[in-house]
């Protein structure tokens, strides 16, 4: 039963983020990455370097 409760405040909590963020904001905070891309892309993000989400495309 507690699992299922932080679930459900887990998603009441993301409702009015999912209805109010505009979609288009949301594809510029992402950075599609390949998996080749990892290594510099890490040390990237251990330097600070890396503002809002990557996105690894395993199938890359």
């Amino acid at each position: 039963m507690c699992r299922r409760f932080h679930l459900l405040r887990e998603i009441s909590a993301w409702k009015p983020i999912a209805k109010d963020l505009p979609m288009d904001k949301l594809e510029d905070m992402i950075q599609p990455a390949s998996l080749s891309d990892l290594p510099e892309l890490g040390a990237q993000i251990l330097k600070g370097g890396v503002k809002g989400r990557v996105v690894v495309d395993v199938n890359k």
